[in-house]
């Protein structure tokens, strides 16, 4: 049986949870294995979940944390910002589903344009681990299907994260993240669980 960060990972514990999968809206499901571990599963592209009509997938966090691949592997896009008149992004803000526990809708953080540029690059495997800080920009890639956990650190509950969003188009605020039928999401979640139990 496979474990992260001092949590098993066996589908009929996880079920057991107090709270259920969720959506993100950059693709992958969340799941809250403890108050500061969650478990992400990122399917194969071929499976179809609801997703924002607008993509918001640059953003930062407002706390640190480690990423362990448990599955697959991702590769980890670290972005700089800066001021530019016919640069091709806005910034939003956004508070973090974790610390209001629904959704809050996004808000300009300013009129100004800005340009952003990819600083690092990084493939994490299997068995793996990265760090990341807080108020960071970044984008995850993944191809195939992917299992990481994530244990976050020094939280800033009061502050706002934010998100890169094309200045041709509007986040889309409708978004939920409950919006997927659960036994989908658990379906994913098993498999989940029976790759990660795989040597």
């Amino acid at each position: 049986m496979a474990s992260v960060f001092g949590v098993e990972l066996s589908y009929d514990k996880l079920r057991a949870l107090p709270k259920g999968p969720r959506l993100h809206p950059n693709g992958f499901i969340q799941l809250d294995l403890t108050d500061t571990v969650r478990l992400h599963v990122w399917p194969d592209k071929s499976v179809e979940l609801p997703k924002p009509k607008v993509l918001t997938v640059i953003h930062d966090h407002t706390f640190d944390f480690v990423s362990t691949v448990v599955v697959g592997q991702l590769t980890n896009l670290i972005y700089e910002f800066e001021e530019s008149p016919s640069g091709p992004w806005h910034l939003y803000s956004v508070k973090p589903y974790a610390v209001v526990k629904h959704w809050v809708p996004m808000m300009l953080l300013d009129n100004r344009r800005y340009a952003s540029l990819v600083v690092d690059a990084s493939i994490i495997h299997r068995g793996e681990s990265y760090e990341f800080q807080a108020f960071k920009f970044h984008e995850t890639l993944w191809d195939a299907f992917t299992v990481t956990a994530v244990k976050i650190s020094n939280p800033h509950p009061n502050l706002y994260a934010r998100v890169a969003c094309d200045v041709r188009e509007t986040p889309d605020n409708e978004f939920r993240r409950d919006d997927a039928d659960p036994k989908i999401l658990w379906n994913l979640i098993k498999k989940a669980c029976t790759l990660a139990a795989q040597p």
